[in-house]
């Protein structure tokens, strides 16, 4: 009995140290862990063991020493016991552990997307910078944009103009008021010596005219590098800086200067001083165009005049001259090769399908149009009424292909009647056959009186 009583005793103290060891686990890891707080288990062991035990076998001990608990004891009524087992100790565990896991993921993920980004931004650039630049100017666009402008031009002109220059007012009217030379020299240098020649040509001072307000265009707003002039010091800083691209190395192409180029430009005309300085050249530009046109008026309207030629003429002008500077392509417009020469100098036109005869009939009695040059023996040439529009692509690495858009209009007379040329038709006049041949003697004898002072 004693050797058992023994044996029950030694089973006992290493239960109780078991139960204790895992009580203090236990709640060291409730600590870290810091689980709901639930009511503390009780001894697991209790009552006097001697008169427990008795003559029971070391199995019997096993099963009395975690079923002998007394009914009173709390904890065989108390909540469940907390859940601290090492299963739900490492299912925390791997709970931290995979929300560490997706931060990291995350964090791997956005520095992704970001360089999937800066990729995309790096590949767009580079096949946008493979396309070809999109024009400004189309050449259907240009066409068309041109040929409305001549022909608002000479539809002003016959409107305002036609009855005053049929009836001769200038010249029945002139003795009453003084003619303003200003203008009147403004316009003369406008026309060309063939225009000149044409004065004794009844019927052609509507296209003189017409084509003196195309040559003031094409002066102040086409024929320049840039159609809205920049100070002098700026525009030989940009020449400047085109000559020193040419010569770096490696050598760009001719694409690049012309972007360059059009780009520059473009960012300039952005600029609001730059729009400030447009106005003000549309405005003196259609002011000067006003005060001759008004001249051939009685009684003109100047101020009804000055909106109508700004809109119908002006504000095209400028247009279509602002995307024809800022293309990558070069569009140009051209006079024919006798626009400046005299009726004795004047060269034989070439058979090409660059012009377009306007034939006056003799008299004056009224124009037909043909679709070729003057190259027939009946037909003189007399002056130009329009340029050419000439188109020259940009290519890499060497100059386009020029292409024609627009046929020059060439005012001829028909010479089937004898007349061979202007002059001829002033040794048959015995008066002035045209306005503007009247007015071309008062500046005459207004510059003998002069040089006589």
């Amino acid at each position: 009995m004693n050797v058992r009583r023994q044996f029950a005793v030694s089973k006992h103290s290493e239960l109780s140290n078991t139960t204790e060891s895992l009580e203090t686990n236990s709640k060291n890891m409730a600590q870290k862990e810091r689980p709901p707080q639930v009511p503390t288990r009780g001894k697991s062991l209790a009552g006097p063991i001697p008169e427990i035990l008795g003559d029971a076998e070391p199995e019997q001990l096993r099963e009395l020493s975690k079923t002998n608990v007394p009914k009173t004891d709390p904890s065989r009524t108390t909540a469940p016991e907390p859940d601290c087992t090492v299963e739900a100790i490492v299912e925390s565990l791997t709970i931290e552990q995979k929300f560490d896991e997706s931060q990291k993921q995350c964090s791997i993920l956005r520095d992704q997307v970001l360089e999937l980004r800066k990729n995309l931004d790096d590949a767009q650039n580079f096949i946008f910078s493979l396309q070809p630049r999109s024009q400004i100017l189309t050449e259907t666009e240009a066409a068309e944009d041109f040929s409305s402008l001549c022909d608002s031009i000479e539809e002003l002109v016959e409107r305002k103009l036609g009855d005053a220059l049929d009836d001769e007012i200038l010249i029945k009217k002139g003795k009453q008021r003084q003619i303003l030379l200003e203008p009147c020299n403004i316009l003369f240098s406008l026309i060309p010596t063939p225009g000149k020649e044409s004065f004794n040509c009844p019927g052609t001072d509507e296209y003189n005219i017409s084509a003196a307000i195309v040559r003031l265009l094409y002066i102040e707003i086409f024929d320049r590098e840039f159609y809205c002039a920049f100070g002098s010091a700026e525009m030989s800083f940009m020449q400047s800086v085109e000559r020193s691209m040419r010569n770096l190395e490696p050598q760009r192409d001719h694409i690049t200067y012309a972007t360059w180029r059009s780009e520059t430009y473009t960012a300039i005309t952005n600029r609001h001083e730059f729009e400030e300085m447009r106005e003000g050249m549309k405005g003196d530009l259609t002011a000067r165009l006003t005060e001759i046109l008004a001249l051939f008026l009685s009684r003109p309207d100047k101020k009804n005049l000055y909106a109508e030629i700004c809109q119908s003429i002006v504000n095209p002008a400028f247009t279509l001259a602002h995307k024809m500077h800022l293309s990558v392509d070069h569009f140009s417009l051209e006079w024919s090769r006798n626009h400046h020469l005299p009726f004795s100098q004047q060269l034989p036109f070439e058979d090409s399908n660059d012009f377009e005869v306007v034939e006056l009939q003799a008299g004056g009695t009224g124009v037909k149009t043909h679709k070729t040059p003057p190259t027939s023996e009946s037909i003189r040439y007399l002056f130009d009424m329009t340029p050419r529009l000439v188109l020259q692509r940009t290519k890499a690495n060497s100059p386009g292909e020029r292409k024609v858009l627009k046929k020059a209009r060439l005012l001829c007379l028909d010479t089937k009647d004898g007349v061979n040329s202007p002059r001829d038709l002033h040794s048959r006049s015995t008066s002035d056959p045209t306005v503007l041949s009247w007015l071309d003697k008062i500046l005459s004898s207004h510059r003998r009186g002069a040089l006589r002072r």
